[in-house]
């Protein structure tokens, strides 16, 4: 039997608000509309979201600068480091070991920073990170439709130093450094101020700087409100609707210090999920069948041994956060 869109749109709400709203509530997460616009915008201080002895995951806002440099120029944004050292009694770990932060995330995103806060957790994070036991998941909305059979995009990543600037573009050149970036298509939407775009899960095989808004560029799929890899005309139009770079690591899966695996989540920020409420969604009838679309393969990157699609709870909470109605 088929249903109006109107309909189905209607029952996911009433499944979610019944059903998923009351599973995440334990996350912390305000699911409301703040009372005014405004309010969302408001400038926001990092937070612990995890504190595990000898390693910690916080919030990063958008507008703070992940330094793991002294930088002889002055900074773009707020500095992290600053904020590891309000907090920790003891201090954090000096410029020689990145301040403890083991990835960095763009000024303009949000979401998920690991931090070790002793030499021993350092390095063993750092191996979790080179041998892939740390993942990073993250919520992108992009320009276009992407194919549904899209699950990866390979290219190589060039960055350029250039002495007191950090935010100089990548570029893929062939003289690039190898880079893997594994996707999912959420959902397609119709924005009132947009032409058509996709909501993705996205999860690096690799941590090049810029690397998931240039890898997104290349095949033809910027980021929303992206200053730096979309046309300065599309850039200008975004900013219309959408306040800064839609990116955000909602999630951080790594081992604890007694080898114990653990997921930390953080809910889609307000700014940005107050972008998706304004979207037309498609494939609300494939969404009620199965909110993943068309997943990969056994034995894709995607898939964890279990054979769920990244972690599986975690890409079921990105898929929640898609549908995150006022």
């Amino acid at each position: 039997m088929f249903l109006p869109p109107r309909r189905v749109r209607s029952a996911v709400h009433q499944f979610l608000l019944q059903e998923i709203v009351p599973q995440f509530d334990e996350l912390g997460g305000d699911l409301l509309p703040l009372a005014s616009t405004s309010a969302s915008q408001e400038a926001e201080d990092p937070k612990i979201n995890m504190d595990l002895g000898d390693r910690l995951v916080i919030y990063k806002p958008p507008g703070w600068e992940v330094d793991t440099t002294i930088s002889p120029g002055p900074s773009s944004g707020r500095l992290l480091s600053a904020f590891l050292r309000d907090v920790l009694p003891l201090g954090s770990l000096g410029a020689s070991h990145q301040f403890g932060f083991l990835h960095r995330l763009d000024l303009p995103s949000s979401g998920l920073i690991l931090v070790a806060k002793s030499h021993q957790a350092f390095y063993d994070l750092q191996l979790q990170l080179s041998t892939g036991t740390l993942q990073r998941d993250y919520m992108v909305l992009c320009h276009g439709w992407v194919s549904k059979q899209r699950h990866e995009i390979r290219a190589k990543v060039h960055w350029w130093k250039v002495l007191g600037l950090s935010n100089v573009p990548s570029a893929v050149l062939r003289s690039g450094r190898a880079s893997v970036t594994f996707l999912q298509r959420l959902q397609r939407t119709q924005l009132a101020f947009s032409s058509a775009c996709s909501l993705l899960a996205i999860r690096i095989g690799t941590g090049r700087r810029h690397q998931i808004r240039l890898h997104t560029a290349h095949v033809g799929h910027p980021v929303v409100a992206d200053s730096q890899y979309a046309a300065k005309e599309v850039y200008r139009m975004d900013t219309r609707w959408c306040p800064r770079n839609f990116l955000h690591r909602f999630s951080l899966t790594f081992l604890g210090q007694g080898h114990e695996s653990t997921t930390v989540l953080e809910v889609l920020p307000m700014d940005l999920r107050q972008v998706l409420w304004t979207a037309t969604w498609r494939d609300v009838e494939l969404e009620l069948d199965s909110p993943l679309g068309t997943a990969p393969e056994k034995g894709h990157p995607l898939r964890d041994p279990s054979g769920s699609c990244f972690c599986g709870t975690s890409l079921k909470y990105a898929g929640f956060l898609a549908w995150g109605y006022p």
